[in-house]
């Protein structure tokens, strides 16, 4: 490993040095798909670890570079990625921050903060706080069939309908992908995002 990708490796969530090293390992492989949220969270020598939701803001930015929606839920070229946070949690500043001044595929971002009577449908990613977790079936049921890419962090959030869920794996945030619920909702997920993954389930018909 060169000392340049080293340098993009992430600190992990904790300080523990086996947690360090197995984020390192995981985070080669990002190197090599070209997933650049590495080098957006590298910290200076004299900064604390990234907490757990720094690390999943800059997946939720990162998602967006590897998924694909129908041309429709872009009107226009200056359309942005319009993403939504629901429930009540720690996700504040680190979200703005993930987002700010960022673009991809040209399109800037959008963060919006919902509640139960907000229109959830007119978000491109959607990312449900635990707190939500037992109104998660009534909001998926909702958004069948709509392409929106929908982001959980609950155990059994795949099995409700969700796209991605986060959790934590040896002290490090990573994410299982339910490719079925993606294919219904008329989204294609790039392949290096499927190798990255610690579970898929399913697979494109």
């Amino acid at each position: 490993m060169t000392r340049h990708q080293h340098n993009l490796l992430p600190s992990p969530v904790g300080r523990p040095v086996r947690a360090r090293w197995r984020l390192a390992r995981w985070c080669v492989g990002l190197v090599v798909f070209g997933l650049t949220f590495c080098a957006n969270l590298t910290p200076r020598a004299d900064e604390a670890p990234f907490s757990e939701y720094q690390v999943k803001s800059a997946w939720l930015l990162n998602f967006a570079r590897f998924v694909e929606w129908p041309p429709s839920n872009f009107p226009n070229a200056k359309t942005p990625f319009v993403v939504g946070v629901v429930g009540r949690g720690p996700l504040g500043k680190e979200l703005d921050q993930a987002f700010a001044g960022k673009t991809v595929k040209g399109r800037a971002f959008e963060v919006r903060r919902l509640t139960s009577d907000s229109d959830l449908r007119g978000c491109h990613i959607l990312f449900f706080i635990s707190s939500e977790k037992r109104r998660l079936r009534d909001y998926l049921e909702k958004l069948s069939g709509y392409p929106v890419l929908t982001v959980g962090e609950s155990d059994e959030f795949l099995d409700q309908g969700g796209i991605i869920n986060f959790l934590l794996k040896d002290k490090s945030v990573r994410f299982e992908i339910n490719l079925k619920a993606a294919q219904a909702a008329g989204l294609k997920l790039d392949a290096n995002l499927l190798k990255v993954a610690v579970a898929v389930r399913g697979k494109y018909e």
